[in-house]
C-alpha cells in the first residue's frame, strides 16, 4: 500500500478528490492566468500598500448543500440521523443535493459580496448577511 501511495503522489503527482485522483500539475494556460490575475490584484492593491487588501477573504472549493426554493414553506430543513451523518431534506421529505463550489469572497462591514462563486461551471454574484456566512 506504501509503494502505491509513494507512486502516485510522488511518481505521479496526483491527488485523491472526490474519489477521483486529480493531477496536481497545472498547464502553462493556467501558470500564464494565474501570472495575469496575480499581476492585476497587485496593481490593483497598490503591491500591497492598499488597506482594501484586508478586504478580501478567500476560500477553498467546499461542499455545500442546496436545493431549488419552490416556496416559502420549503425554506423549512430537517436533518434525519443516518448512522454517523446527516441527511438533510426539506419539509416534502426532498433530498438535498450538494454541490461544489469555489467562493471568492469581499468582506464588507455587514456583509460578504460574493464576487465570483463557481457552481458546476457557472458564475453568479450576490450579497449575504455574514451571520449567514459564518
Amino acid at each position: 500500500m506504501k509503494a502505491i501511495h509513494t507512486i502516485l503522489h510522488d511518481h505521479l503527482s496526483v491527488r485523491k478528490l472526490c474519489s477521483r485522483w486529480i493531477p496536481h500539475n497545472l498547464t502553462e494556460a493556467q501558470k500564464q492566468a494565474r501570472v495575469k490575475w496575480s499581476k492585476e490584484m497587485l496593481k490593483k492593491f497598490n503591491r500591497g500598500r492598499s488597506n482594501l487588501v484586508y478586504n478580501i477573504v478567500t476560500g477553498d472549493e467546499t461542499w455545500i448543500y442546496s436545493y431549488e426554493l419552490k416556496s416559502k414553506q420549503n425554506n423549512l430543513l430537517f436533518g434525519k440521523k443516518i448512522i454517523n451523518n446527516w441527511r438533510l431534506e426539506n419539509n416534502n421529505g426532498e433530498r438535498l443535493k450538494k454541490d461544489m463550489f469555489a467562493p471568492l469572497l469581499k468582506k464588507t462591514v455587514y456583509s460578504i459580496d460574493l464576487i465570483s462563486m463557481a457552481k458546476n461551471g457557472f458564475q453568479t454574484c450576490g450579497l449575504y448577511p455574514l451571520h449567514l456566512m459564518l
